[in-house]
């Protein structure tokens, strides 16, 4: 299995453990807080959700490009906007979201070789790859998020 297969698998596996613990709750639980956090499941999801349109819009730059000129991001000011912007959502529409934008990813990966995701890019001057900087950071945040639902249960 080549590096593109292997990371499509990996992150189909992330958002099929997120859906299966997600289906567990009600739309009660998204006010009841992640433990170890200062946010509460639906903000959590809604963060996630965020970071999904996020790396939708700057995959395709850092793809096209070698030197990749995208502005800083603000983590704390992304989850605040995101959470304001989906945070008041059910979480069926926001599960539905979630699963449409990686639904979107995975179209996006599929036709990438695999070396261009571990193709040394630049951006402000700093060495990164596809892979380490947004796939494994996002698919990272999936991960943690589940973590955190499973001592909720």
């Amino acid at each position: 299995m080549d590096m593109t297969a292997q990371l499509i698998s990996s992150l189909e596996d992330a958002a099929a453990l997120l859906r299966r613990h997600v289906s567990l709750l009600s739309d009660a639980d998204l006010a009841r807080p992640l433990p170890e956090t200062d946010v509460s499941v639906g903000e959590g999801l809604a963060q996630l959700v965020g970071w999904q349109e996020h790396t939708l819009s700057v995959l395709p730059k850092m793809l096209a490009q070698i030197e990749v000129a995208l502005p800083p991001v603000n983590a704390a000011e992304r989850n605040a906007k995101s959470a304001a912007e989906h945070g008041g959502k059910s979480l069926t529409c926001l599960l539905g979201e979630f699963s449409r934008n990686h639904e979107r990813l995975l179209m996006l990966l599929r036709p990438v070789p695999p070396e261009a995701l571990t193709l040394r890019r630049t951006r402000n001057g700093q060495i990164f790859t596809v892979k380490s900087y947004v796939l494994d950071t996002f698919q990272q945040k999936v991960l943690e998020f589940v973590d955190r639902l499973q001592l909720m249960e």
